[in-house]
């Protein structure tokens, strides 16, 4: 990979959360994992009972299924004529969940994020 330098002059952001990488400029290796049970429920406060637990739950267990090789969704050759990756200004509202906002090269990029969703609603 080229070495490039990133210069951004604004960025906007609202949230940054959860396993999230917001990067300027290059990086070899990015990896990152995220698990999460979220719970809604209408009505009632929490209770001791509502506690959820990472173990009680398969998707939390099995093994992440990468692929053997990477995908070729379009190959093309990109000249890089300048060393600079010059951004004017950026806006972001979030982000969320092992994502990646980036400004420059990622020569690789594994993430793996697990939500486990409950609403629990009253009855009528």
């Amino acid at each position: 990979m080229k070495k490039r330098t990133a210069i951004v002059n604004t960025i906007y952001t609202t949230s940054i959360a959860n396993s999230s990488i917001f990067s300027i400029g290059d990086t070899h290796t990015i990896n990152q994992k995220s698990k999460a049970i979220a719970l809604q429920k209408e009505g009632e406060k929490f209770k001791q009972t509502d506690n959820l637990y990472f173990k009680d739950y398969d998707i939390f267990k099995q093994k992440a299924v990468w692929l053997n090789s990477p995908s070729v969704v379009n190959q093309y050759k990109v000249c890089n004529h300048a060393n600079t990756i010059h951004v004017h200004q950026v806006n972001v509202t979030a982000v969320s969940l092992s994502s990646v906002f980036q400004v420059g090269n990622a020569d690789e990029i594994s993430a793996d994020s697990r939500l486990k969703h409950f609403r629990i609603l009253q009855e009528d």
